[in-house]
């Protein structure tokens, strides 16, 4: 008997199909029409692994199909008082349902919004206030919790203790993003350090931390050492903060082993020069900085900081403004201070890249990148211009292309005539390896590129020189929104 065709479907094909039936909420019909509280079911997998005995195999082979719970409630303020009324009953209805020893060890609720909320700065979120009663029934068992600002202040007020929590991530309100608001005039719906950190239970396990779009400016008092100092796993994004929050944060993180910092803003609210900072993370080991502003100097977030443990480091600017005259003293003087250091990755904006302004001029007046650092083995530099090949389309992501010419001078700028990494302090370091991300690489004649590669050979026998092609879409995603997992 023939073996039916989709019995030979790959299994790693057929895991995203299971996944995909799982999770998919319905597709809106129309802004103003009535949708139906979802929740994934096993129903639709259960019919699917009727299919043939491998369906039934990769179905049960996939934990996720079986322990996780997806709550979908679509809110339409639109529609009226009814509508929202009749999705209240379905979601007390399939909670009456699920209670109890049915609910799996992972479930999930999200209530979205489709339209624009009531604007009712005293009870913004009085929707949610008819479903807070049910969900916090299993909260206090929770390891892995993602709310909206606003629940940790029910977790606060309801004296809910988390003593298996393990990871936060603190999701921010699309409602802000909607009316174009800065926190100031609609604080509820943006972070802010003293209404959402304080708020967090004291949890005995917390080792992962995720905040995005946040406002945190307050003073280093709001942060209890008892809660953060468990965490090893910290990652920030978007957020504009001060000087005097960054270094009670450091302080407050002493067990922190992984760590990535994506800073809008930097306030100096500090005189360092009269404080006494001395502030040692002695497990952390891979750091992430992305930074926006252009009159933050990144060497002062590290002054008085010891990280002994660091070995992967990477920086990423997106600012126009940062010019390599200012960028490399800059990096050169935070090397000196981080010698463990083994892995170096530059990030978009580095040598004068990230605006067609600035890309009028020749890269060989950019400063020449001088830095020593003694046990430096792994190099990544991504560097980028705006040429003509790219349509203007595209130009928007600062995903840009960089051309042979370049190529070259970039090269010539990280060695001297005798092979030594430039180090104007200290004795010449060798590095292992160079890898350059180019997109459109195959626009590049490959007599150029071995060019290139002759001369690296020629005066640096011992360097291995790598070339990496990707296309815009993958510098978009992959460099210029670079995310550490």
């Amino acid at each position: 008997m023939a073996t039916s065709p989709i019995s030979n479907i790959p299994y790693d094909i057929l895991r995203e199909i299971f996944i995909f039936c799982q999770c998919t909420p319905p597709p809106p019909s129309s802004l103003l029409a009535y949708r139906p509280v979802y929740s994934n079911s096993i129903i639709p997998i259960i019919i699917l692994t009727h299919v043939c005995s491998f369906w039934r195999t990769v179905a049960l082979s996939i934990p996720t199909l079986w322990t996780e719970l997806r709550m979908y409630i679509p809110v339409n303020y639109s529609a009226g008082s009814l509508q929202i009324h009749r999705k209240d009953i379905d979601f007390f209805k399939w909670w009456k349902r699920n209670q109890g020893s049915s609910i799996p060890p992972a479930l999930t609720i999200d209530i979205h919004n489709d339209m624009y909320p009531p604007f009712d700065v005293g009870r913004p979120f009085v929707r949610w206030e008819r479903y807070i009663p049910f969900m916090m029934k299993y909260v206090s068992k929770a390891q892995y919790l993602d709310l909206h600002p606003y629940l940790w202040t029910e977790l606060r007020s309801r004296s809910i203790v988390c003593p298996n929590l393990e990871t936060i991530r603190l999701s921010p309100s699309e409602e802000g993003k909607m009316f174009g608001m800065e926190s100031s005039v609609l604080g509820f719906m943006f972070f802010d350090a003293q209404a959402v950190l304080s708020r967090i239970p004291p949890p005995s396990k917390l080792r992962y931390l995720q905040a995005e779009k946040g406002h945190l400016s307050l003073l280093d008092n709001i942060i209890d050492p008892v809660c953060w100092s468990t965490s090893t796993h910290l990652s920030i994004r978007s957020v504009s903060m001060t000087l005097s929050f960054w270094y009670a944060l450091l302080r407050a993180v002493s067990g922190l082993q992984w760590a990535c910092f994506d800073i809008d803003s930097m306030d100096a609210d500090l005189d360092k020069t009269s404080l006494d900072i001395y502030i040692s993370l002695n497990y952390l080991y891979n750091l992430t900085i992305e930074c926006r502003d252009n009159k933050c100097d990144i060497t002062t977030l590290f002054e008085g900081v010891s990280l002994p443990a660091l070995h992967v480091l990477s920086l990423v600017f997106r600012c126009a403004a940062w010019r390599s005259h200012t960028i490399a003293p800059q990096i050169h003087t935070l090397l000196l201070s981080m010698p463990s250091i083994t892995t170096l990755s530059l990030g978009p904006g580095f040598m004068g890249f990230g605006s067609k302004k600035y890309d009028r001029e020749p890269l060989c007046t950019a400063d020449p990148l001088c830095m020593y650092a003694p046990n430096l083995r792994h190099l990544e530099m991504v560097a980028f211009t705006y040429p003509r090949l790219i349509p203007k389309s595209s130009r928007g992501n600062a995903v840009l292309c960089l051309p042979a010419d370049k190529l070259k001078r970039l090269v010539e700028l990280i060695f001297d005539h005798e092979n030594r990494w430039l180090a104007p302090t200290g004795p010449a370091c060798p590095i292992h390896t160079i890898t350059i991300v180019c997109a459109a690489l195959d626009s590049i004649p490959m007599d150029e590129l071995d060019a290139i590669r002759d001369m690296v050979k020629r005066d640096a026998q011992n360097i291995d020189l790598r070339f990496v092609s990707k296309s815009v879409g993958e510098l978009a995603s992959d460099v210029c929104e670079k995310r550490v997992h």
